[in-house]
């Protein structure tokens, strides 16, 4: 009789559990938000891990509209390619969306303290209070200050331009440019001579290419996406527990000048390695996509160059002051990142309450992402969407663009800290670049469309970007 018991009450547990299950992986499409069918066990993982993400975004939001929901294993997740609906959640109604979703890692398993820490994953108040510390590190007095380290590093990758373009030696500029960058993030942040741009198989490079060269594991995902809800939980706890002591603990960290805000050893550790991972990777990326734009229109390459020249003569330096006055490159800039966007599924926010917008209301707890490829392609707002035109961003018709549909660096309070840093960076780099040569095709060189790569975040030229550098 006991047994029997037993088994009518573990039956009735299942049911349960079933209906609950089935209520909660149909919460998207009771508030108006459709999407493909989720497993009850995996969600969508497995059409998200499928192909392409770029193309993924690309057909669900054809198939389902520019609002569409599916299921990162048990979390309803929202992919939003309605630059209205982005503006609010970012700037207009940014209380509602305050935090990053938390939980699983990019790489879909439980974050560590350290990651916890970073300032793209810090959440609430301590996030605020952590930006507030961080932010003066990119104010224009400390990128003056930094000017000249930067100047020299890029010095350093000319002096190898110099000896391929006497070899008439094609080369990989992206490649130059991830050196470069890995060298500029490491003198300027840390003071340290990484020497990788005149060193093979740097170690220091190599760590940063080894973190963002990973790819999605299948299983993983699938595996973490079954524990989303003891994950959440037990992150939100850790992060405050660790805010607190942050802010109390004025012995264990480091004390922001001019207030009583204190980093914790385990934030600075953090916020470091998040500085060195973005100044790598994304500016290099840009630079890339840039070298490509410049082989494949050489008259947008004289047209800079002209731009660099007539300033050289009117100002007699390139710095922090005077490339900035840039504006055609700027534009070239641009124009160049929404074609290809460096970071293409970071850009996302943390639904803190219901939402409601339009005849969709966004549920408490939702993950929202915005399809950075897909709004930066969208006819609705870009007239010939994959055509190259740099006066889009021109004074004359910039006002025509939709400002939250171009997104490479984020938008509202949370996004890019560095974007100041990144800017100058590339301006400086390429001004220097373009004063003495010319960038023309080599035997691989791809002419018109270039092969590029979605990785776990970043979008990135597939199998590099060959040029040869001639003098002028």
């Amino acid at each position: 009789m006991l047994w029997l018991i037993l088994c009518a009450i573990t039956v009735t547990l299942i049911a349960y559990l079933y209906r609950q299950r089935v209520r909660h992986m149909s919460i998207l499409e009771r508030n108006g938000i459709h999407g493909p069918k989720p497993s009850l066990i995996w969600g969508n993982m497995f059409e998200f891990l499928e192909g392409r993400s770029v193309d993924r975004d690309a057909n669900w939001i054809k198939q389902y509209g520019k609002i569409m929901g599916y299921y990162f294993g048990f979390r309803p997740t929202v992919l939003i390619a309605d630059p209205d609906l982005a503006k609010n959640i970012q700037i207009k109604d940014f209380q509602h969306f305050v935090d990053r979703p938390h939980g699983t890692t990019k790489n879909g398993i439980n974050a560590d303290s350290r990651e916890k820490s970073m300032l793209t994953r810090l959440i609430g108040k301590r996030w605020k209070e952590v930006r507030s510390v961080l932010t003066p590190t990119f104010s224009a007095s400390k990128l003056k200050t930094m000017s000249p380290i930067m100047e020299d590093t890029i010095n350093n990758m000319m002096n190898i331009i110099d000896k391929k373009s006497k070899t008439e030696e094609e080369f990989d500029i992206y490649d130059m440019f991830q050196n470069l960058t890995t060298d500029v993030i490491g003198r300027t942040a840390f003071g340290v001579q990484s020497n990788v741009q005149n060193e093979e198989n740097n170690k220091f490079l190599n760590a940063a290419k080894a973190l963002f060269n990973m790819k999605f594991n299948r299983w993983i995902f699938l595996m973490s996406s079954m524990s989303y809800e003891r994950m959440t939980a037990s992150n939100d706890r850790d992060i405050q527990v660790n805010a607190q002591k942050g802010v109390k603990n004025g012995t264990n960290g480091v004390k922001h000048s001019k207030s009583d805000i204190s980093l914790t050893d385990i934030e600075i550790i953090a916020n470091s390695v998040l500085f060195y991972e973005a100044g790598y990777e994304t500016t290099s990326t840009a630079l890339g996509f840039m070298g490509h734009i410049l082989v494949n229109y050489p008259e947008v390459q004289e047209k800079i160059r002209e731009e660099v020249r007539e300033l050289y003569e009117s100002d007699g330096k390139l710095d922090i002051n005077t490339v900035n006055k840039l504006d055609f490159m700027e534009c070239v800039l641009n124009e160049t990142m929404r074609l290809y966007p460096p970071v293409i599924t970071f850009v996302s926010r943390e639904c803190l309450q219901d939402y409601k917008y339009k005849d969709i209301t966004i549920p408490k707890g939702s993950a929202v992402r915005f399809a950075t490829h897909y709004l930066h392609h969208d006819p609705d707002y870009w007239p010939s969407p994959e055509k190259f035109d740099p006066f889009r961003f021109s004074p004359e018709r910039k006002h025509e663009i939709h400002p939250s549909s171009w997104q490479p660096f984020g938008s509202g309070p949370r996004n890019c800290i560095g974007m100041r840093f990144a800017l100058f960076e590339a301006k400086l780099a390429l001004a220097k670049i373009l004063m003495k040569y010319r960038l023309e095709p080599g035997p691989n060189t791809e002419i018109g469309e270039l092969s590029t790569e979605c990785k776990a975040v970043t979008y990135t030229p597939k199998n590099g970007v060959y040029v040869k550098a001639v003098k002028i």
